[in-house]
């Protein structure tokens, strides 16, 4: 025995500046009524095949993600993962979803004193008594708990409806109240005993607990998934909604600063009545479809894939949304349609023809908004990043670092993380250097800046940025906060090419 050494050299070893918050990835967010999907809940997948087990392959869910998945960027990068979530218009009823392939017919008919506990949001209820004995099928079987689950009292069992799903061999047990509520089978035996296990009614063995809902609208379905999970950058409907829901989704989305798109579907024949309706709100690409002549191609999901598949990590990964070749159909062959949409910053997918080629390819990567919001979806998608990165930076700082004063030595913890910043969308192609500027950008600059000469470093190195410490009174205390500014040239893409050619 010895005395321990930590009574006179204690050393103590951890890893410091370890990130806690990671930069939000811009994945597309896919909103669905498909049942399969609780409105408490998203659902994330990194491949197609997860989907295709998850929905089946006759979905289009299932669709949509192979669309999704499938395309390759001229980088050669692909989206990486994809998620969904619930919407429920009308009312709807607690469910639960059995795990697929359940006990052998054969196992289940000699069950003739079956338990089974259900709870439907509080305490557990159970119920015995289970005989499955007669039953000369998977339906038999259903119908002979639903019958044992009605004899309860508890108003989700009493009209609750058990069935058998042969196409993905499962039970299906839906609550009897269209509304908010839950149901939840529970541990309720062992072995031959217990109904729940041998049916696969349990989450562990891989059933789905589905919550009900008394309905709501398409934007609080949205404020809903978002309070549950911000992690994505772009977002749409499968079902059809109507101008109302679209023009407070809209509204919505502008108000969250540049932080997802909104991606909107639409005929040729309601474009110009949408865009007068909702044109001058940002951050929303719509584009021309055709589910009638064309019900599995998803055109509008295109700029949602575009985003999904950037890796900012890599150099020079952005890219211009535009001349970008997907495999649907050119709804758009004409001159004529082809600047009427683009006077109004309608999106579609478009062909033309060189030298007896048939081309076709995404046109024009725009957004509806305003002259002070980003039209360019490229433009759009790369300040999504960069607000995402930062926002990371400085909450990382705040939670990993003991503190961070409220004086010069705090302000230059703050200016190195925004050069980190601008160093990766430097690298990325985010910040674009040497663009010149107009009169009007120069005079805007100075005015925020408040630097006459600020232009000149946004033109040669493509960015300015400075950090003030300010005090601010918030409910009669004095709190101190760091407000920066960032100036940055952004990515403007070529669209055009002209040339002149003098024979001499």
């Amino acid at each position: 025995m010895s005395i321990n050494y930590r009574k006179y050299v204690d050393i103590r070893s951890g890893v410091g500046g370890s990130a806690i918050v990671q930069v939000r990835e811009l994945i597309g967010r896919i909103f669905t009524s498909n049942p399969l999907v609780s409105t408490d809940n998203i659902i994330e997948y990194t491949s197609v095949d997860d989907v295709a087990a998850f929905f089946g392959t006759s979905s289009e869910e299932y669709r949509r993600a192979a669309f999704y998945f499938g395309w390759v960027s001229k980088q050669l990068t692909q989206a990486k993962k994809i998620c969904f979530a619930g919407w429920q218009p009308n009312a709807f009823a607690a469910r639960v979803f059995g795990g697929k392939s359940p006990t052998a017919l054969s196992g289940l008919i000699s069950t003739t004193a079956g338990t089974v506990s259900v709870s439907t949001g509080g305490g557990p209820i159970s119920i015995g008594s289970i005989n499955f004995s007669t039953a000369t099928s998977y339906a038999n079987i259903a119908s002979l708990l639903q019958t044992r689950l009605r004899t309860n009292s508890d108003p989700q069992l009493t009209t609750c409806t058990v069935t058998y799903d042969s196409t993905n061999n499962r039970f299906v047990v839906v609550g009897g109240v269209a509304g908010a509520g839950s149901l939840t089978f529970l541990q309720a035996g062992s072995g031959a005993t217990d109904v729940g296990n041998l049916l696969n009614l349990y989450v562990a063995d891989g059933a789905i607990d589905v919550v009900g809902t008394a309905g709501s609208s398409a934007l609080d379905a949205v404020i809903a998934a978002d309070q549950i999970s911000n992690n994505y950058g772009s977002f749409l409907f499968m079902a059809t909604t109507d101008i109302g829901d679209w023009a407070e989704i809209v509204e919505w989305n502008a108000s969250n600063s540049v932080s997802y798109q909104f991606m909107l579907a639409c005929d040729q024949a309601s474009a110009s009545v949408i865009a007068s309706a909702i044109g001058q709100i940002a951050g929303t690409a719509m584009t021309i479809n055709d589910p009638i002549n064309y019900p599995n191609e998803y055109p509008e999901m295109i700029p949602m894939i575009q985003l999904a598949a950037t890796d900012y990590t890599k150099q020079n990964s952005t890219s211009n949304y535009m001349f970008q070749q997907f495999p649907v159909t050119a709804l758009v062959t004409d001159t004529p349609t082809s600047d009427s949409l683009d006077a109004i910053r309608v999106n579609y997918y478009g062909n033309t023809q060189i030298n007896g080629q048939n081309v076709s390819f995404y046109q024009r990567g725009s957004l509806f908004g305003p002259n002070t919001s980003p039209a360019d979806q490229n433009v759009y998608g790369n300040e999504q990043w960069l607000s995402s990165y930062l926002t990371a930076s400085f909450m990382n700082a705040l939670l990993v670092l003991p503190k961070i004063d409220a004086d010069e030595a705090g302000r230059s913890i703050c200016l190195n993380l925004l050069q980190d910043g601008v160093d990766q969308a430097l690298f990325n192609g985010t910040i674009s250097i040497g663009k010149v500027l107009t009169p009007l950008q120069k005079a805007d600059i100075a005015l925020q800046s408040g630097d006459s000469n600020a232009w000149q470093q946004v033109q040669g190195i493509g960015y300015w940025y400075n950090v003030v410490i300010v005090p601010e009174v918030v409910n009669n205390q004095t709190i101190y906060k760091a407000t920066y500014l960032l100036i940055y040239s952004k990515d403007d893409v070529i669209r055009k090419v002209e040339g002149t050619h003098n024979l001499i």
